[in-house]
C-alpha cells in the first residue's frame, strides 16, 4: 500500500538515512566559546530530525506577524488546491480533462513543459503537480491588482508552506499580509488563479 505516493520501500529507506544522521551528529561534538560541550545534533534544525524546527517556525511566523502589523497590513489565509482532473492526470486518466485544463498549464523551463506531456498524454508526475501548482502562484503574483500594490510601494509578505495529499498530489497554505483595501480586489484574482471549488480565502 502507498501512501502519499511513497512506498513502504521508501520509508524504510528515508528512516535508515535519518537515522544513520542522528547517529553521527550524536556522536560529533564541539566546544563553545562558554567552554560547554555539544553535539550537533543539539544545533540541527532540521525537520525530520530536530524538534527545534517546529519551535523555529512558530517563531518566524510570529515575527512576521509583528513586522506586518507594524506595517499596518491585514492577515489573509489562503488555501491553494488543484482541481481534481489535475489529480487523475497522476495515474494517467484524462477522462475528464478539458482545452480549458490544458490552457491552464505552463509549457517552459522554469515550470515544466506539461502542455506537451498532454499532447502525448503522458502521466504527470508528483514534481509536475508542485510546477503546476507553483506556476498558479506566480500567475497570483504577477497579476496587474498585485503588481500595483507593489508599485506604490507596499511591503507585502507572506509564508507559504506545502503540503502532500494522501496521493501524494501537493497543496498549500499561504500567510500573506497586504493592506485592508487591497483584500477584496486581491479576493478577485484569487479566484480566477486558483478555481478549483476546494479553495478558499479567509480575512
Amino acid at each position: 500500500m502507498s501512501l502519499y505516493n511513497i512506498s513502504p520501500l521508501d520509508l524504510k529507506i528515508s528512516q535508515e538515512k535519518n537515522n544513520f544522521q542522528r547517529n553521527y551528529l550524536s556522536s560529533q561534538s564541539f566546544q563553545t566559546s562558554n567552554g560547554e560541550m555539544k553535539s550537533l545534533l543539539e544545533i540541527n534544525m532540521n525537520a525530520n530530525i530536530s524538534s527545534r524546527y517546529y519551535a523555529r517556525l512558530v517563531n518566524k511566523v510570529n515575527t512576521l506577524q509583528q513586522i506586518m502589523t507594524n506595517e499596518d497590513l491585514e492577515p489573509v489565509f489562503m488555501t491553494l488546491t488543484l482541481d481534481g482532473v489535475y489529480h487523475d492526470l497522476l495515474i494517467g486518466d484524462y477522462s475528464r480533462f478539458t482545452l480549458f485544463h490544458q490552457k491552464k498549464l505552463p509549457d517552459n523551463d522554469k515550470n515544466g513543459y506539461l502542455k506537451t506531456k498532454v499532447s502525448n498524454r503522458e502521466p504527470f508526475s508528483v514534481r509536475d503537480l508542485y510546477q503546476l501548482l507553483r506556476f498558479q502562484w506566480e500567475s497570483f503574483q504577477n497579476n496587474r491588482t498585485y503588481r500595483q500594490m507593489k508599485k506604490e510601494g507596499y511591503k507585502v509578505g507572506y509564508l507559504f508552506a506545502v503540503e502532500p495529499h494522501k496521493s501524494g498530489v501537493p497543496h498549500a497554505h499561504v500567510l500573506l499580509y497586504i493592506p485592508k483595501h487591497y483584500i477584496l480586489p486581491l479576493k478577485e484574482v484569487y479566484k480566477k488563479c486558483f478555481w478549483a471549488r476546494q479553495n478558499h480565502i479567509q480575512s
